[in-house]
């Protein structure tokens, strides 16, 4: 376990971990439903209430993932409000373009449901390691 965290601080581990994640992310969002690359085990089917609230969760989370993951890559060679801002923007765009994407891939369309909760999950996991960092600094000071 501790070689396991030993070697996800070495900063060419944390690039490795979020270029595959990013890969990773834009197969799944960009595959067809009919022939998907990468079974997920979803059966392709009419929209529905109960599937559009499915989807538009797993794009909040997966891309508050994102977001962290591209914080945390550039966390230590840049500052910590650029480091965040890098990762809000990575995310965005890996959530644009898989969108744009989306409109050339068999069966799949472009959705501005699935791009704003692409953003707002950026935006969700900014804030909290925004306000987990300031706290943590701002405990850090009131200690000594």
């Amino acid at each position: 376990m501790t070689l396991i965290i030993s070697a996800i601080k070495m900063r060419p581990i944390r690039w490795i971990i979020v270029i595959g994640w990013t890969i990773l992310i834009s197969i799944l969002l960009v595959q067809p439903e009919q022939n998907p690359v990468i079974n997920t085990g979803v059966q392709p089917g009419p929209m529905s209430l109960e599937r559009e609230l499915i989807f538009t969760t797993a794009h909040l989370i997966g891309f508050g993932i994102t977001c962290a993951l591209w914080f945390w890559a550039w966390f230590g060679h840049v500052s910590l409000s650029r480091s965040l801002f890098l990762g809000i923007g990575f995310a965005m765009v890996i959530g644009m373009v898989t969108e744009y994407l989306q409109g050339y891939a068999p069966d799949r369309n472009p959705s501005l449901i699935d791009f704003f909760a692409n953003c707002t999950g950026a935006l969700l996991m900014a804030y909290v390691i925004w306000r987990k960092q300031t706290l943590f600094s701002h405990n850090k000071f009131l200690s000594h």
